[in-house]
């Protein structure tokens, strides 16, 4: 079954995080790196800095997620970091977080 992706804006945060760390769980390593083993602590935390990580990095970096068109639900999410050639022209502008207002990003901040 193919899935579409989709970009993500800032308010994707909550249905991102349990997604994300989700799948970091499955890989033991990463487990281990963190000091507090708790998958709803981990993502919880991650909830808290995703709107910040999606905006601070729009220039360089790309984010989409993969939607289950059945249930509408996020069942992927990947990030890429471009090259400084590609930034430079502002490549992929579709993949590109869109960016907020002054006082949303004090607030994120």
């Amino acid at each position: 079954m193919p899935f579409p992706v989709q970009p993500n804006r800032v308010s994707d945060a909550e249905t991102l995080a349990p997604v994300m760390m989700r799948a970091l769980y499955e890989i033991k390593q990463w487990v281990e790196l963190w000091h507090e083993p708790s998958l709803s602590n981990n993502t919880a935390a991650c909830w808290r800095r995703l709107p910040w990580n999606l905006i601070n990095g729009r220039h360089e970096e790309r984010h989409e997620k993969a939607i289950d068109i059945e249930t509408g639900e996020v069942i992927g999410y990947a990030r890429w970091r471009l090259p400084p050639v590609l930034v430079e022209n502002t490549a992929w502008p579709e993949a590109q977080v869109a960016d907020v207002n002054l006082e949303q990003r004090q607030l994120l901040e």
